[in-house]
Parts: C-alpha cells; structure tokens; sequence
C-alpha cells in the first residue's frame, strides 16, 4: 500500500482548455474547427511491464492450461495504458513539430503554426488554418486510424466532442451540454410532458429555508444528492444553473427537506429550459485566442 502508483494517472484538459481551443478558432475567418478520434488508441503504445494474458478464443492453443500470451502492446484494462497512450500521443506530435503546454500537458501548439490541439484520450480538438489542420491529419493519418469531423461554414455544421454539441453558425461556435441529465432529472422527479414549468431555476424564499425540516432518510437523501450533483455538472456549461447549483451544494454533506422544494423547481426551469448554449462569437481578438497556452 505503500508503493507510489504513479502510473495510475493520464492528464486530460480541463473544460477552459476546450473553450481555449474554440476561442482561437475564432480569431480568424481562415480558422476552422477539426475533431478527431483514434481508433484503438491504446493499442498503439509499446507495453512497459511483463504482463500476462489467457489466450484468445480464436487462437489455436485455447484452452491449453500450459501457455499463457504475453503482452507485446498496450491492452485496455492495463492500469499503465492511459499514460502509455499519453506519452506516444506526445512524442508523435513532438515530432510533428508540436509543443506540450506548460499549464496543460493535455494542450498541444505549434510555435510556427497556428494549430492548437487539445488531447482528451482518443480525442483530439483542433482549431487552426484549413490547410495546416488537413497536414496535421495527413501526418497523424500515417500513424493512426483516424475519424475526422471538419467544421466550419463551408464544411460540416455539427458535431459532438466529449458529449458536448459542438455547432457552428454564422455568429461563431456554440457548445451545448449533454442534453441526456435534463432527460434524467426528469425521469428521477416525474416530469412529463404536462408537468408544470417555471421563468426561474430558483426563488429567495426556497434558498433560505434549505437546511430547514427533518433530514431527509439514506434513500431519498442519495436521490437528491445525485441530483444535485447533476445539476452542479450541468452548470459548467450553463451559468444559468450556477447559483442554484451552489446553494444546494453546500447542503449536499447533509441534505434536508427543505432542498427538495429547491430542486423540483430547478427541474420545473429544466423542462421550460431543457437546453441551453454557450457563444463564442467571431473576430475574438488573437491575442486572446493564444493566450495562456
């Protein structure tokens, strides 16, 4: 228990590294949006340790109880894979030409080009010139097999990149959330179709009394948690959600009666606002596009 497991861990970007990238893509009317994904990405990096697998059913010595397999690549279900995918996924763009950021190992930039990359996994978000974005695929092409979405005006419209709706329209990028929580939460406090809809997702008399009544029983309190929990993820793509997602938050350690009038209303403004977007719109200046990488 002792050893350090630092293998255990691959950075991924944070949500401002993605909205980074989709500002820069707005700097420019020649710049345009490309998402990628690997296929099988682990399977790319050399394996590290000696790990030993039960043979596959289509291999011929199945079943014999004296051979076992041997890694040579990286497996998904390995604990060192996500790393090993991380530094290939690092030295093939160092190769390119590319350097790591120093505030997120996960951001990628060209000190030539005007490409940024943001690395989550097997995904990759690109923002740059058309003709540099096309060599970046081209090069990456020749290493992996790729899934490419090119977006912008005069190609396609709409995408997803991390469960986020990624659209271009002729006032810049928008980025809507996942749809499928406000789907849930519905489902969890028996919204339907008829169910009744507010202006507001909360109201200065409900906020007051959230540590009021008895507390509520395990079930029903693991029930409001992972709502509010659900709502406190939504509000990083709507600041419409935030306020509301702070006060019950801070009543999650323990949850009253009195947060459940709070929340059914921030559900009842979910149905009358199920969706909302985030605009990045164009001709952001460059200098903030490139900042801070």
């Amino acid at each position: 228990y002792g050893e350090r497991l630092d293998e255990l861990f691959a950075g991924t970007p944070s949500l401002g590294a993605v909205r980074l990238a989709l500002v820069h893509s707005m700097t420019s009317e020649s710049h345009k949006i490309m998402v990628m994904d690997v296929k099988c990405a682990f399977l790319y990096g050399e394996a590290r340790r000696t790990v030993y697998i039960e043979l596959p059913h289509t291999d011929p010595r199945y079943g014999d109880p004296t051979v076992v397999g041997k890694l040579k690549k990286s497996m998904y279900g390995t604990r060192d894979a996500p790393q090993i995918w991380a530094e290939h996924v690092r030295t093939t763009l160092a190769s390119l030409g590319y350097k790591q950021s120093a505030y997120q190992p996960s951001v990628y930039f060209h000190p030539e080009k005007s490409v940024l990359i943001v690395v989550h996994v097997d995904d990759f978000l690109c923002t740059g010139r058309s003709k540099e974005l096309e060599e970046l695929h081209r090069n990456l092409a020749e290493k992996y097999e790729l899934k490419k979405t090119m977006l912008s005006l005069e190609d396609e419209r709409e995408t997803k990149n991390l469960n986020r709706v990624l659209r271009v329209t002729n006032e810049g990028v928008e980025i809507v959330g996942d749809p499928k929580h406000s789907e849930i939460l519905f489902k969890d406090w028996g919204v339907t179709e008829h169910s009744k809809e507010v202006n507001t997702p909360s109201l200065k008399e409900l906020e007051i009394k959230v540590a009021s009544g008895e507390e509520l029983g395990a079930d029903m309190a693991t029930k409001v948690r992972r709502s509010i929990a659900r709502v406190n993820y939504m509000a990083q793509d709507r600041p419409d959600l935030s306020a509301v997602a702070k006060t019950m938050s801070q009543h999650m350690a323990k949850t009253h009666e009195g947060v459940v009038p709070l929340l059914k209303r921030c559900v009842k403004y979910l149905k009358r606002f199920p969706a909302a977007s985030l605009l990045v719109p164009r001709g952001v200046p460059a200098e903030i596009g490139r900042a801070h990488v």
